[in-house]
C-alpha cells in the first residue's frame, strides 16, 4: 500500500519532477504502469483490510477492488436458503 500511496503522490508531480531532472522521461511514461501492476498486487489482500473497516455492503459492492471485480464480495457470509 506504501508504493501505491507513493506512485499515486508522484503522479500529480511528474511535469515538475522531470522539469528539475528528479525523474527521468521513461520513469515518467511507465508510472502509470506500475501503478496498475501494485493495484493489481493489492486486489488479492484487499478483503482483509476492507473487512476491518466495516464499510457497508452497499458501498462495497461497486468497487472493483473489493469485489475482485465480480460485484460479489469474497468474503460476504451466505445465509443458507431456508
Amino acid at each position: 500500500m506504501h508504493r501505491l500511496f507513493a506512485l499515486r503522490s508522484i503522479a500529480p508531480h511528474t511535469g515538475d519532477l522531470l522539469l528539475t531532472d528528479r525523474l527521468r522521461p521513461e520513469e515518467a511514461v511507465a508510472l502509470p504502469d506500475a501503478t496498475d501492476a501494485v493495484v493489481g498486487e493489492l486486489v488479492p489482500a484487499a478483503p482483509t483490510p476492507v473487512t476491518g473497516f466495516g464499510i457497508a455492503e452497499e458501498v462495497l459492492s461497486g468497487c472493483p477492488i473489493a469485489t475482485h471485480g465480480t460485484g460479489d464480495l469474497p468474503y460476504r457470509r451466505r445465509r443458507a436458503p431456508p
